[in-house]
């Protein structure tokens, strides 16, 4: 019974050697894990920055028009955030309209997250019901980004933002 424990016990470092030995490897290679990407260039990360604030408006968007129809939504819900977007010098001189995608990206950006802090403040009060004022304004300033998403799409490459990319409509009736 001993020598069944002793060769248990070097069967399981063998096997945990090995399956260090392929996690290095592939860590060598250079390979990124699929869960994580990594943009390697400007037009990546720029992309990547873009889909990012187009998702979180979208969840904004969601949110509040869930809120307008009547839907009881749980604070626990959050509307993400999106980080400002920041460039070295190398990545500002690689493209000449990079100032500009950058400023209409961070625009968006405070857009969405103003219209988060909004929510945030609203599950702060001790109401059950959401004011339909309060609805209608978190909306509308949610769609604030929506021209600048677009601008910074125009701005950098036309190929990031395709002509059948359906934006949210801002219309009079939204404000």
């Amino acid at each position: 019974m001993r020598r069944w424990k002793q060769h248990a016990g070097i069967v399981s470092v063998i096997v945990v050697v090995l399956l260090a030995g392929c996690t290095f490897s592939e860590r060598s290679t250079g390979s990124a894990p699929e869960s994580i990407s990594v943009p390697a260039t400007l037009h990546e990360t720029l992309t990547a920055r873009l889909a990012e604030v187009q998702h979180a408006q979208a969840l904004a968007l969601s949110l509040w028009d869930r809120l307008i129809s009547g839907v009881q939504v749980s604070c626990q819900e959050a509307i993400p955030q999106p980080a400002p977007v920041t460039l070295n010098a190398n990545e500002l001189s690689t493209h000449p309209n990079a100032v500009s995608v950058r400023e209409a990206l961070n625009a968006a950006s405070q857009a969405v997250r103003n219209s988060a802090d909004l929510w945030d403040i609203e599950c702060s009060e001790a109401r059950d019901i959401v004011p339909l004022s309060i609805a209608r304004n978190g909306r509308a300033t949610a769609l604030l980004a929506t021209e600048t998403l677009t601008n910074a799409a125009a701005l950098y490459e036309p190929e990031i933002l395709p002509a059948t990319q359906a934006w949210p409509a801002q219309t009079n009736r939204d404000l």
